[in-house]
């Protein structure tokens, strides 16, 4: 959505879902740092989960952009979410 000439708002909403999720093959550990504990990866994963991006770009020149977005996505174990932010410089050839 252009809200001026040179500057765009970008936003979308969506779902991801796992065909197949196959846990058995994660495995953690660490010889150097004491006090963790262990984690099942089996119980209580959710395999549909929301992702939503929102961001913006400015074109600094017809070759050059100028962006930001931030990310969300719900994880597959214990319901917590992650959040992203990317501000990137574009230069066109």
């Amino acid at each position: 959505m252009p809200i001026q000439p040179k500057t765009t708002l970008t936003a979308s909403l969506g779902v991801e879902h796992d065909l197949e999720h196959r846990v058995e093959d994660y495995v953690a550990t660490s010889a150097g740092i004491s006090g963790l504990t262990s984690e099942n990866f089996n119980d209580n994963i959710q395999r549909t989960r929301a992702v939503a991006s929102a961001g913006a770009y400015y074109a600094v020149s017809k070759r050059q952009r100028i962006a930001g977005d931030f990310y969300y996505q719900q994880l597959p174990f214990q319901r917590t979410g992650s959040t992203t932010a990317y501000f990137n410089y574009m230069i066109g050839f």
